[in-house]
């Protein structure tokens, strides 16, 4: 696992906004933050969120999306 990847999801220890403070972020088209070094990105609005045992799923729709220019 990349050390971004451990990063995001605290392993590191880092908590909140610290996870994610290292890393190149612009805005997207919907006013989310996205990650400069993806290879693409979509952004969804929030169409439905529905709890299964100790997990919540999140189903969107797609509202922009980009891929990197290489």
């Amino acid at each position: 696992m990349s050390l971004l990847a451990l990063r995001f999801v605290g392993r590191d220890g880092s908590k909140g906004v610290q996870r994610v403070d290292t890393a190149p972020w612009s805005q997207g088209g919907l006013d989310v933050p996205l990650l400069q070094s993806a290879i693409c990105a979509l952004e969804c609005v929030l169409h439905h969120h529905q709890v299964v045992g100790t997990h919540g799923v999140f189903i969107g729709r797609t509202g922009c999306g980009a891929r990197r220019r290489w």
